[in-house]
């Protein structure tokens, strides 16, 4: 396997899980009564990203949505 073709997959299995996650939001927006309003599913969303830099960069990493932002790749 070369490393584009070890990237490509990397990527599409990367891609797969995030889908996975955010359907599984959804559901549970829905389940909770709440999968009709979209303002809640947009900060259930953004709570979720949040999270997942946390989980990633832990607290002592400045991020920002400036270029060059670790957290933006």
């Amino acid at each position: 396997m070369t490393t584009r073709q070890q990237l490509q997959s990397l990527f599409e299995h990367e891609r797969d899980k995030e889908l996975e996650r955010l359907d599984d939001i959804s559901t549970m927006a829905k389940r909770n009564g709440r999968g009709g309003d979209v303002v809640e599913m947009e900060l259930d969303l953004e709570v979720g990203w949040a999270c997942q830099l946390l989980a990633k960069f832990g607290t002592r990493v400045e991020l920002s949505l400036e270029d060059g932002c670790a957290g933006l790749a």
